[in-house]
C-alpha cells in the first residue's frame, strides 16, 4: 500500500514577494524520494479560506499524512507546532481583513493537539543537522487556523 502525503505551504503575505513554505511544499512533493504519493498545494493567506482549502484537500486526497508548513518571521530554526487554538487574531490577511479574538469554529473545542510524532521529527531533524524545536502553539494567524 502506497502512503499518501499532503504537503501544504502558504502564499506570500504581509507585502512579501515570496513565501518559502509554499515553495518548499511544491518542491518536496516533486522531489521527495520517499516512495509515497505526494500532493502539494499552496494555501491562501486569507482567514477562513485557508482552513476551507485544507478541508477540501483532505477530502479530495484522503491522505495518510498531512505536513502543513508555514512561515514565522524571525524564526531561526524549524519549529513544529503542538497545538492549534480556536482563536483568530491578527491581520491584515491578504484580503485586507483583521481579526481580534474571534473563534475559528464558534462553540468548538478550545484547542486540538497535533497528532504528528513531534518528538521523533525533532530528533531526526537534529540528527540531519537541521536546527529544530517544538513550539507550543501555532499562534493566531492562518497557520493556526489550518492546524486547528
Amino acid at each position: 500500500m502506497v502512503t499518501t502525503v499532503l504537503i501544504t505551504g502558504f502564499d506570500p503575505f504581509g507585502g512579501g514577494d515570496r513565501n518559502p513554505s509554499g515553495e518548499l511544499a511544491l518542491e518536496l512533493a516533486e522531489r521527495h524520494g520517499l516512495g509515497a504519493d505526494a500532493r502539494a498545494e499552496v494555501l491562501p493567506v486569507v482567514f477562513r479560506q485557508a482552513s476551507g482549502a485544507m478541508r477540501r484537500l483532505i477530502t479530495e486526497t484522503r491522505p495518510d499524512v498531512v505536513l502543513a508548513m508555514g512561515l514565522a518571521g524571525g524564526a531561526t530554526t524549524l519549529r513544529v507546532e503542538r497545538i492549534g487554538v480556536n482563536f483568530f487574531r491578527g491581520g491584515p490577511d491578504n484580503a485586507g481583513d483583521r481579526y481580534d479574538g474571534e473563534e475559528i469554529a464558534p462553540g468548538g473545542p478550545p484547542a486540538y493537539f497535533s497528532m504528528f510524532p513531534i518528538d521523533r521529527l525533532l530528533a531526526e531533524s537534529r540528527d540531519c543537522g537541521v536546527p529544530a524545536r517544538d513550539s507550543l502553539s501555532a499562534g493566531s494567524y492562518c497557520c493556526n487556523e489550518v492546524l486547528y
